[in-house]
């Protein structure tokens, strides 16, 4: 039987490497600001889940049995698997970013000192769309192509600390850049008919929010609040040209160039026109392989953050 909602009822999820190193301070501080601040008297619990699986198998539980706020203390992992959960509920998602790229809290405009942070993961929410595939739910970006072959490099390294992990996983995946034949269609977000477009593209982007690879402004325009998915397609560049323009897609200004074709759309059906892996990811997770359908979904998440998050990411 499911227990009655409690008003006030905060969980908290801490990812378990966030304890130790030097996200050990910023975590303490945050999980003292979060009793400090805590409408009640009762500290939230706080929760360490030992894998991914107990930790989207923990966080249902507490959904269905009525938590009124989870909120999470790490990185975009963590925040994405707990999406899996909250996604179409009445719970609130709070996230205080000690993670290695922390995009989400970037596109958000969440504070990333602790204590501030923490308020803010307390405060007042506000709904925001999410994308989906199949089952599956993502808050930010989903990426297939040499993006994402960078993601996975970056997951793999130990080295360096932060975002400039995937500056360094960029420079080091780009000798096996090898753009892919890809078939995209294209549902509109005005109700008419799928659009089919053929490419040979290095990556496909696909955002909710703007951000991903630690701070790279992918889709610039994206807003997690339109009901619209922005799609940001690089065609197959060499080596040398992605290397001289690497750095604007910090800026957003990458979207001018003419490899760089910008789309929207309510949904993107990706297909491979290759044979073999062509891995996607989203959030900075494993996602699956193509083909995938990826639509949003409006309004489908409550989290704690600034009114407007797109003019706060920009």
């Amino acid at each position: 039987m499911t227990e009655p909602r409690r008003d006030g009822d905060t969980v908290v999820f801490v990812n378990p490497a966030a304890r130790k190193g030097r996200s050990s301070g910023r975590t303490t501080e945050a999980l003292e600001a979060l009793s400090r601040f805590s409408a009640r008297t009762a500290v939230p619990r706080v929760l360490d889940p030992r894998s991914v699986t107990e930790l989207r198998d923990r966080a249902a539980d507490e959904v269905d049995r009525g938590a009124a706020r989870i909120v999470v203390i790490g990185g975009d992992g963590l925040a994405h698997h707990v999406v899996q959960a909250v996604a179409g509920s009445d719970t609130v998602l709070g996230i205080i970013p000690v993670g290695t790229g922390n995009d989400v809290a970037g596109a958000l405009g969440l504070p990333r000192q602790p204590t501030e942070a923490a308020r803010v993961a307390l405060g007042p929410d506000r709904n925001v769309d999410l994308l989906r595939r199949g089952e599956t739910w993502a808050l930010s970006v989903a990426t297939t192509g040499f993006s994402a072959a960078v993601n996975e490099r970056a997951e793999a390294m130990s080295w360096p600390r932060g975002a400039s992990r995937y500056s360094l996983a960029t420079l080091l995946e780009l000798p096996r850049l090898r753009p892919t034949d890809l078939v995209l269609s294209l549902e509109p977000d005005d109700g008419g008919a799928p659009v089919e477009h053929r490419v040979r593209a290095a990556l496909v982007a696909v955002g909710n929010t703007a951000l991903f690879g630690g701070g790279m402004r992918i889709c610039p325009a994206a807003d997690p609040a339109d009901g619209v998915l922005d799609i940001t397609l690089i065609d197959a560049v060499g080596r040398l040209d992605l290397m001289r323009h690497f750095g604007r897609v910090f800026r957003g200004t990458h979207i001018h160039h003419p490899a760089v074709s910008v789309y929207r759309a309510k949904a993107i059906t990706l297909e491979s026109a290759e044979a073999g892996r062509v891995p996607v990811r989203a959030d900075g997770e494993a996602w699956g392989e193509l083909p995938c359908r990826i639509e949003v979904v409006p309004r489908a998440l409550r989290i704690a953050a600034p009114a407007d998050a797109r003019t706060a990411a920009q």
